[in-house]
């Protein structure tokens, strides 16, 4: 299943738009714990605090959002990490890295993939073909073309089998055998058999899968709770998935009703009750009820975090 992105459209100047009732200007209070956003001035990234002041000057040929107290950043065509204040926390060596999830990081050096913990240290020395970031205690790795899954020091829980391994999520992680896919539990038993074309992860107790060209959803013991009928379906949040029908986004609910009717360019998923619809190259915002809470006007925008949403003018 693809990999939605985060944000409708691609811009290149951003705002940081407040969670406020009635879209009205927000006071923000600054805390020490308050989150950092990365930004691009030119061609480095910074970062600025929740009022858009720039708090880590501009220096980092990439940047991501934090993650654990660390950012992925890159110079040099290294990656390393920083703390909230830009400070350097594990200096750029890797060939490539994922964010901190659980304590752990994968890293890729001289080809191979291993995993490192907060401090930088190498708590799992580099040895797989492929590896994803930990989520229920389990990782995802592939070793002998096989995927499998690793504990958080490295040794094998699940032995590699599999031709695909997604990472775990409501207590199942979605697999590919013969060109199917079906899910696991973390004692590696297929609780759902592979059978579907396609599949997506699990989220509020539903997964996308694919039977033939259209998607439906199932349930967490693998019934159709959704029949398959759409042109694409995504992962629910907030109770709510964004589904294409007829070239058109929409929202269903759980049961597959219609909560929002297609008629969007396209979609984001729900966050703190806002999501980001995308109509004539322009952007806005709705609530769970279809109407728009903030206007279609940016030419981007991203889903909110920490109460806050990128957005360009």
């Amino acid at each position: 299943m693809r990999q939605r992105p985060s944000y409708l459209s691609l811009a290149t100047s951003l705002l940081l738009l407040a969670l406020t009732p009635g879209c009205r200007k927000a006071s923000v209070s600054l805390s020490p714990s308050e989150p950092r956003f990365p930004v691009r001035v030119g061609s480095k990234f910074g970062f600025v605090d929740s009022a858009g002041k720039l708090v880590v000057i501009p220096q980092f040929d990439s940047a991501t959002a934090h993650s654990q107290g660390l950012s992925r950043t890159s110079n040099g065509g290294k990656i390393g990490f920083v703390d909230r204040d830009g400070k350097s926390a594990i200096p750029p060596q890797f060939e490539d890295a994922g964010d901190f999830s659980e304590d752990r990081a994968w890293v890729r050096l001289a080809g191979k993939y291993g995993f490192i913990d907060r401090s930088g240290r190498l708590v799992v020395q580099p040895q797989f073909e492929q590896a994803a970031s930990f989520h229920g205690g389990l990782a995802a790795v592939r070793l002998g073309g096989r995927f499998g899954f690793v504990g958080p020091n490295g040794e094998f829980q699940i032995n590699p089998q599999f031709e695909e391994a997604a990472s775990f999520s409501d207590g199942l992680a979605r697999v590919l055998v013969g060109g199917r896919a079906g899910y696991v539990n973390t004692s590696g038993e297929l609780t759902i058999s592979p059978q579907f074309d396609e599949a997506g992860d699990f989220a509020d107790n539903r997964a996308a899968i694919r039977v033939g060209s259209v998607w439906g959803y199932i349930d967490e013991k693998g019934a159709i709770k959704v029949s398959p009928k759409f042109e694409k379906a995504e992962r629910f949040s907030e109770s709510m998935a964004p589904v294409r029908f007829a070239g058109r986004w929409g929202l269903i609910t759980q049961n597959g009703d219609y909560a929002v009717n297609p008629q969007f360019d396209d979609v984001l998923g729900f966050s703190h009750g806002r999501c980001a619809v995308r109509s004539d190259a322009l952007c806005g915002f709705i609530d769970k009820s279809g109407l728009t809470v903030i206007p279609v006007r940016f030419r981007s925008a991203t889903t909110f975090r920490n109460g806050l949403a990128l957005v360009a003018d």
